[in-house]
């Protein structure tokens, strides 16, 4: 089996790969009649998954908050800005290790690599 999808769909891809071929399922597997039939996950490709569904609506404006909406309208931007800056404190607070190794601020790796 291969899966795939975005966002929360890639969370879902995530979830499958990493309960795919599990014993855990098998008896709700075989009350509800599924096939007796691998389950695994072969390959997977989970675009942007949406993992930390805590603090998706403030990356998601840091992200994108600028940006109009599907329709055209302005999204609200004094909102955005707030939640954006939500999230940039949130990602100071965890000193996430940054790819080259080392521990600094969010705010400091976005202007490094952005």
């Amino acid at each position: 089996m291969l899966v795939s999808s975005k966002n929360a769909g890639g969370a879902l891809s995530v979830l499958l790969g990493a309960s795919g071929g599990s014993p855990l399922y098998d008896a709700n597997l075989k009350e509800i009649g599924a096939a007796d039939a691998d389950d695994g996950i072969f390959a997977g490709a989970c675009f942007c998954p949406i993992t930390d569904l805590g603090h998706d609506d403030m990356a998601s404006e840091w992200m994108c908050g600028a940006l109009p909406t599907i329709s055209g309208s302005p999204v609200d931007q004094g909102l955005s800005k707030q939640l954006t800056a939500l999230f940039v404190e949130y990602e100071d607070a965890e000193d996430f290790v940054a790819w080259i190794g080392t521990i600094t601020s969010f705010s400091k790796r976005v202007r490094v690599f952005k």
